[in-house]
């Protein structure tokens, strides 16, 4: 099951890094991310959906940012705006997949032309429990 959920995400990550914008699509200024909470922190949840539309997304990713090593890397994102000093980027946490209780949460670094995993979790609501993909 987990090879799955590993070629799964293999092939997510690989089309998301796929490149749709031609040359002059590039030099408009970058977005922002979805929604801020605290310290610059961007929340993304599935499509359709938004943080307040299914509080269990907004508590897998609240469970992975209570982890330990996942505090330690935020504690990276040091700047007043909640950014990185060494590469300006911000850490996000998106739900990419829910199955009942469990939600997997990816956490990145969306940096100003490219995103950098951290790491992606499974995580049971109803446990509490997270499990790193890595």
């Amino acid at each position: 099951m987990k090879k799955i959920y590993l070629v799964m995400l293999i092939i997510l990550v690989l089309a998301g890094c796929r490149s749709n914008t031609t040359p002059q699509e590039t030099q408009t200024a970058p977005t922002e991310p979805a929604a801020t909470s605290e310290i610059g922190v961007s929340m993304e949840v599935l499509p359709g959906n938004d943080a307040t539309a299914d509080p269990q997304q907004e508590k897998a990713i609240a469970i992975v940012k209570a982890l330990p090593e996942v505090q330690e890397w935020l504690g990276l994102f040091s700047e007043t705006d909640g950014t990185s000093k060494a590469t300006g980027g911000k850490p996000v946490f998106t739900v990419e997949n829910a199955d009942g209780n469990m939600y997997t949460v990816h956490a990145y670094e969306a940096v100003r032309d490219h995103s950098a995993t951290f790491n992606w979790y499974d995580v049971d609501v109803d446990t509490g429990e997270a499990k790193s993909m890595f």
